[in-house]
């Protein structure tokens, strides 16, 4: 069981092809007065990653597949499970894919100065830029995953999460005040496992 104002870490694992994964982590703070069950946590993640990864899934290359996430509860450093994403199994552009690392950016700033969030949303597709910038289609979808992605969430149990930004100095989640989605395209670092820093 976790309790209200405990901090939840989301890791959403998605692969490229069949040598490549990408990460995403999100952080929620329980807003349920009485706690939540353990195994219903598990299933409301997989509800709120859908709902976010659902507004990018045609912008993301059909070689993108959705492999599993896991959460943990930050408060109590207790590990809740790992489960496969409910419905969603692969991204559902055909066309050619952009470089690695090439993806669109998501920002949420909080009001503390040095903590945003950023979720880079990937592979690309060649359709997704034009002379050099991400396409308006793209943005707004960018834009519609970051209102799923950082807005309150309501899972259809009737249990309600704020997505926050976790401050590992304070120990604390930060609310967002600010999500921006830009028409620049980013670089997400890929590093190769044993290589590097």
């Amino acid at each position: 069981m976790s309790l209200f104002l405990d901090i939840l870490r989301v890791t959403a694992g998605l692969a490229i092809g069949i040598d490549s994964t990408v990460q995403n982590v999100y952080y929620l703070r329980i807003d349920e007065a009485g706690g939540v069950a353990d195994a219903q946590i598990l299933t409301d993640m997989g509800e709120y990653l859908e709902d976010a990864y659902t507004e990018v899934v045609p912008q993301l290359a059909n070689n993108c597949t959705f492999e599993e996430y896991k959460v943990t509860n930050v408060t109590t450093k207790v590990d809740i499970g790992i489960s496969a994403f409910p419905t969603l199994t692969s991204g559902t552009n055909a066309g050619d894919m952009l470089p690695f690392g090439i993806s669109g950016l998501v920002r949420a700033r909080t009001p503390t100065v040095g903590r945003e969030g950023r979720k880079f949303i990937g592979p690309l597709v060649e359709t997704s830029q034009t002379d050099g910038l991400l396409s308006a289609g793209l943005v707004a979808d960018l834009e519609d995953f970051g209102d799923e992605a950082y807005g309150t969430f309501v899972s259809t149990s009737g249990n309600t999460y704020q997505p926050v930004i976790y401050d590992r100095d304070a120990h604390v989640g930060r609310e967002m005040t600010d999500i921006i989605a830009s028409n620049i395209p980013a670089y997400q670092r890929r590093r190769k496992q044993g290589v590097g820093i």
